[in-house]
């Protein structure tokens, strides 16, 4: 299998776990596990708070029905996905409402 066969099967598998997490109604500090790779940012650390707290997640053009909006989120955890947007970092991850609702988003992280 090729590098970019093996970049392939992760976004895949990447984007059905998360997808299943949001379906099973999972919570921020069990997510992971159940995805199976560590997240880029996790809010339930205190250092990711802060990296959230600062990222510009745009929209991801291909999804632009599941934005990330930073109004009213409880917790939020991201992956990077391996394909970027040209200087942009493409992610997906699953945002928590202050109700406790799990939603998936896709988004873009472009350089300061």
């Amino acid at each position: 299998m090729t590098g970019i066969e093996m970049a392939v099967l992760f976004d895949v598998m990447l984007l059905e776990r998360i997808e299943c997490a949001v379906a099973l109604g999972l919570a921020p500090d069990t997510v992971e596990k159940h995805v199976g790779w560590m997240a880029t940012v996790n809010t339930t650390r205190a250092r990711d708070r802060l990296v959230l707290r600062f990222a510009r997640i745009s929209p991801d053009p291909t999804k632009r029905e599941q934005v990330f909006s930073p109004d009213n989120v409880h917790h939020a955890v991201y992956w990077t996905r391996p394909f970027g947007s040209g200087r942009a970092v493409r992610v997906v991850g699953i945002m928590w409402t202050a109700d406790g609702n799990p939603r998936a988003f896709y988004g873009r992280i472009f350089p300061p």
